[in-house]
């Protein structure tokens, strides 16, 4: 749609764009065919009102939770009830195809997504605990919009009765859902950047349950008044910065989106790369079993983790002498074909597992650059 021009009331007229003209006119046409022409016609979230043999199929819903399932109660409702069961404000906007104006019925959308703000349409404690998904939810849409989380909303999220309800609530494979399809945005790293700021590593990662989470709170280097596993923010920052980096043309290792995924599950299971990371298997399972992943980022975590230790040595002989192409390239057919990945997920798990200084809690930069220029 055009840009609108706003008005004082909170309805706001919208002129619609050529091809979205022409379908006013046959969902208009289509209300007539029903026992009830007076109904109003609403469009919300983009066209995705549904047409069905020549009648239309109402979308508009109410919820009822009953608190200890995340999954409703749900019945026809009116607009406003529908608005106020999204996850966002800027999510809630209804536009009348008869009248040609958007309705916010949470009297908070149009501000919101001119501010660029993620905002709950009701308390956001209780919207969490109703439905805990709308926790990544939040994060995945803001995210990808450019939009900055509500203070009050970002306060909510980092409460652990928040985290356990994400984590007892919701299956494994709607977080996996969810967290595959961040993968996919522009702005990803903004994405884990937030799921990091708000203690969510293990809850969203692993699960709270998992032995594999308490294994990593200890073993990990802490970072004083900065949420756990502290030190994962530096594989975040390493991989914006060689994106960002013309001279390495970074993406240009990546022949497809899959691969992309996978080099963000390096990202995210950097930390599994320790020293005292023995039962590989148990590691991989509960990484594969945490996001429902495919059979194939199982095979890459667990050649990653298994071939760890012959990848960190052959940059040791590389470094002390001058081995052979052929002995070099034995190595990498050992690797596989994603060995590439599995040497970078060696490069930032050694930077997830510098240790602090006295002078400086976070590694420099100087340090990090040594990692990397080794691998």
């Amino acid at each position: 749609m055009s840009s609108s021009k706003r008005a004082p009331s909170q309805a706001t007229t919208i002129d619609l764009l050529p091809a979205e003209e022409l379908l006013r006119d046959p969902l208009l046409e289509c209300r007539q065919q029903l026992a009830t022409p007076e109904l109003e016609v609403w469009i919300t979230g983009g066209w995705n009102l549904r047409l069905g043999s020549g009648s239309c199929q109402p979308e508009v819903r109410k919820e009822v939770y009953d608190g200890d399932c995340r999954t409703p109660e749900t019945e026809f409702g009116t607009a406003e009830e529908d608005a106020f069961r999204r996850d966002a404000t800027v999510n809630a906007l209804f536009f009348d195809l008869q009248n040609r104006k958007v309705a916010d019925f949470t009297r908070g959308g149009l501000d919101d997504l001119e501010a660029g703000i993620m905002r709950t349409p009701l308390e956001p404690r209780q919207t969490f605990l109703d439905d805990p998904l709308r926790v990544l939810r939040l994060i995945r849409i803001g995210s990808k919009l450019g939009f900055t989380l509500d203070p009050e909303a970002l306060s909510c999220i980092k409460e652990h009765e928040i985290h356990v309800a994400l984590d007892e609530k919701v299956s494994r494979e709607r977080v996996g859902i969810e967290v595959f399809k961040m993968m996919k945005n522009r702005n990803l790293e903004l994405s884990f950047s937030l799921i990091h700021e708000a203690n969510l590593y293990g809850t969203v990662f692993l699960s709270l349950r998992s032995p594999l989470h308490e294994h990593l709170r200890h073993l990990l280097p802490q970072e004083p008044e900065k949420p756990g596993p502290a030190t994962w923010s530096r594989t975040i920052n390493t991989i914006t910065t060689l994106a960002q980096d013309p001279a390495r043309d970074f993406w240009a290792l990546m022949e497809s989106e899959k691969q992309k995924d996978m080099l963000w599950a390096m990202v995210v299971y950097a930390p599994l790369a320790g020293p005292d990371t023995k039962d590989h298997k148990l590691a991989v399972d509960e990484a594969i079993n945490a996001l429902k992943g495919t059979r194939q980022l199982y095979k890459l975590i667990e050649s990653s983790l298994g071939n760890l230790e012959s990848i960190r040595s052959t940059m040791e002989l590389v470094i002390g002498s001058t081995p052979s192409r052929g002995t070099i390239g034995m190595m990498i057919r050992k690797w596989g074909v994603f060995w590439g990945l599995q040497v970078l997920f060696s490069a930032l798990g050694e930077i997830v597992y510098l240790k602090p200084r006295p002078e400086s809690p976070a590694p420099s930069q100087r340090e990090i650059d040594k990692v990397l220029q080794r691998h």
